[in-house]
């Protein structure tokens, strides 16, 4: 899906992204149960659950786009570095 969705210059980005934070959420019961007789559970859920709001809000409003900011910064680099040249 991140492959049909997305600009061009943009797949690799976005699909590395995609993979990786994939394979954090599979790690994180694992870590949840690790910290929590350290720090307890509450903490963490706090995190999550912010977490889980700043995605909802992003994707309610798409002016505030991670995609956009991040296609922003690649043609800027990209002008820098034809500059460069």
């Amino acid at each position: 899906m991140v492959e049909t969705v997305s600009a061009p210059r943009l797949r690799g980005t976005l699909a590395g992204t995609f993979w990786a934070v994939t394979y954090l959420g599979f790690d994180l019961p694992v870590l949840l149960a690790t910290i929590e007789p350290i720090i307890g559970i509450i903490a963490p859920r706090l995190v999550l659950n912010g977490a889980a709001a700043t995605v909802a809000v992003m994707r309610a409003f798409p002016g505030l786009s991670v995609k956009d900011a991040a296609a922003h910064t690649i043609s800027n680099s990209a002008d820098a570095n034809a500059r460069n040249f």
